[in-house]
């Protein structure tokens, strides 16, 4: 016996829940267990996130072996007997929720009830919670949902979804409620995820379905199904297709959609870009927000060729006029900003921040809740720091057909092979600031360069002694030089013939004669088309290296974290 729950309390939810119910005829055999209040009243009822543990109570006392709870706003997009197969074989079925770990998703309260330090909660993977599926013939299962309902009927589920204290860690953000609890309770039964979202049967946004979509989250709150439902009794069909495709596309969703939106105005290089960004989306996927993002270092690239976000925690939209006019009469939150279509007189950049003629930066507050027809801007700069918050928001993203394809160009051009090492320097530090540790070597190697070399009080020469080490080191492997320091890069290039040319030097924009990689790098974004795609490729070829020796800056760290990181790179590099 196999069942779908769902429990839809007010709101938007039992409309959503009756789509959902729809999708699911003729796609699904079993029964659909269905309520618009608390199943029983075993639990804290002012708390709705209760109301998923007792609809697993109720299926499991009804004699179902096979549960599947679904979210209300999901639907069905074709047979979902695959999904029941995998839960069978696996014995249940959760999605990795990739953006954090149960330090920061888990109450004070909620790990005193297991029993779990917020250090042990470091190293706990989150579950997402909006499908889970449990096999009660498999016994590690069994135990999860029962531990999940006991710990939901003693409170560990309660507390808020936004801090309001709960934490004086600073690692804490938010309770997560009942994921919260699912996920403390998978860990300590050492129960991995079994999925990821958009990698196969169930995806969050529509815009992220492939042929093996099964499930899928819709963001509209209408009765609008999403393309390729085919059920014209809840707004599919010819005029439901239109509007999602249309909204794949970018285009204007204003009369349809009831999005809630952050505009995001990155400033900086390209690690200061991605910092930002990761900020905005841990608030997005928190809020339930859409971003709208403008990069204004690369404002000569149209960044939509660039990036594919179809892989993203939150939808991401590039087409900034079209959404600047769209949300043209909403409020404004900093509010001194004005509009975004009509920025506030006296606004002007100043230094990496944009502010306001007052001083104020121009941010909302990445800690407080807002109203949900309110548009947040976040225009004020940022990054810099030792964190991995730049490298971590690659996961998420691909890179667009065109993009590898040039990468791959580049590669050959460069007659570059599989083993490598790299060499990171900015013409902006002057001295050649190398003062970290080379990522790729051991570390007791890496410090006999970066460490063991006494100075002779001239900056610039120690580096290049460094240098002359590092490459020493590696003697046998070609090296990569990527760098806006043209004369550093020719003086290097006559020194050691394993410098990887270009076969056709090109001098204009400041590149030198023996490697194209000594342009100026975001600085030139505003007017070179090229810019963009050139820094990735750079920071691809530098990652992928045995080793890699760099100066100060955001993108030599960047390229550092990269290269540590071989699954995020391979995901990358990998065709769309």
């Amino acid at each position: 016996m196999r069942c779908i729950i769902n429990v839809a309390i007010g709101g938007r939810y039992p409309k959503e829940q009756q789509r959902l119910k729809a999708s699911l005829e003729g796609r699904f055999d079993g029964a659909f267990l269905h309520w618009t209040e608390f199943p029983n009243q075993n639990y804290n009822t002012a708390n709705h996130y209760n109301a998923k543990a007792a609809a697993f109570e109720e299926a499991i006392k009804q004699g179902y072996k096979q549960i599947l709870w679904v979210d209300s706003p999901v639907v069905a997009l074709k047979d979902v007997g695959p999904i029941f197969h995998k839960i069978a074989t696996d014995g249940y079925l959760t999605i990795k929720n990739s953006g954090y770990n149960c330090s920061q998703t888990c109450s004070d309260a909620c790990l005193a009830y297991f029993g779990v330090t917020r250090d042990q909660a470091e190293g706990y993977q989150e579950h997402a919670s909006g499908v889970i599926g449990i096999s009660m013939e498999n016994p590690k299962a069994k135990e999860l949902i029962k531990i999940f309902i006991q710990a939901c009927k003693d409170g560990a589920c309660d507390g808020s979804r936004y801090h309001d204290g709960q934490s004086t860690d600073p690692r804490f953000m938010f309770h997560r409620q009942d994921q919260s609890v699912l996920s403390v309770a998978a860990n300590i039964l050492g129960l991995p995820p079994t999925m990821e979202f958009n990698r196969g049967m169930i995806t969050v946004c529509p815009n992220n379905r492939s042929d093996s979509t099964i499930l899928c989250w819709s963001h509209r709150r209408g009765q609008v199904l999403p393309y390729g439902t085919e059920n014209k009794k809840q707004g599919g069909g010819r005029n439901g297709t239109r509007r999602s495709r249309q909204r794949q596309r970018g285009g204007s969703t204003r009369k349809h959609s009831n999005e809630s939106y952050i505009y995001l105005k990155t400033t900086g290089g390209l690690n200061d870009n991605l910092i930002q960004l990761a900020r905005c989306t841990k608030y997005a996927i928190q809020h339930r927000r859409s971003i709208v993002l403008e990069m204004p270092t690369y404002s000569a690239t149209d960044i939509s060729t660039i990036f594919d976000f179809s892989h993203f925690p939150v939808p991401i939209y590039t087409d900034t006029e079209q959404k600047k006019k769209e949300l043209a009469h909403h409020p404004i939150i900093p509010s001194y900003y004005g509009t975004l279509f009509s920025p506030a007189k006296g606004s002007a950049w100043v230094g990496a921040n944009f502010s306001a003629p007052d001083g104020q930066p121009m941010c909302f507050d990445l800690t407080k809740p807002y109203p949900h027809d309110t548009v947040l801007v976040y225009a004020c700069g940022g990054g810099g720091g030792d964190g991995d918050e730049s490298v971590n928001i690659l996961d998420g993203i691909r890179f667009k057909p065109d993009l590898l394809e040039y990468y791959r160009k580049k590669v050959e051009e460069y007659g570059v092979p599989e083993e490598y090492i790299s060499i990171h320097l900015r013409a902006t530090d002057r001295k050649l600031n190398i003062r970290n540790n080379i990522t790729g070597m051991n570390l007791a190697d890496s410090n006999r360069i970066i460490k063991g070399m006494p100075s002779s009080g001239n900056t610039h020469k120690d580096a290049l002694k460094k240098i002359d080490a590092f490459i020493k080191a590696h003697s046998t492997l070609p090296i990569f030089v990527a760098s806006d320091n043209a004369k550093l890069v020719d003086r290097l290039a006559k020194r050691y013939p394993a410098i990887l040319t270009s076969n056709a030097p090109d001098k204009s924009h400041n590149k030198c004669d023996s490697n194209r990689s000594c342009q100026r790098l975001h600085s030139e974004g505003k007017s070179d088309p090229e810019n963009l795609k050139n820094a990735i490729v750079d920071l691809l070829l530098l990652a992928n290296a045995k080793a890699i020796m760099t100066s100060a800056g955001g993108y030599s760290r960047l390229a550092k974290k990269l290269l540590k990181r071989k699954d995020i790179l391979a995901k990358l590099l990998a065709p769309a």
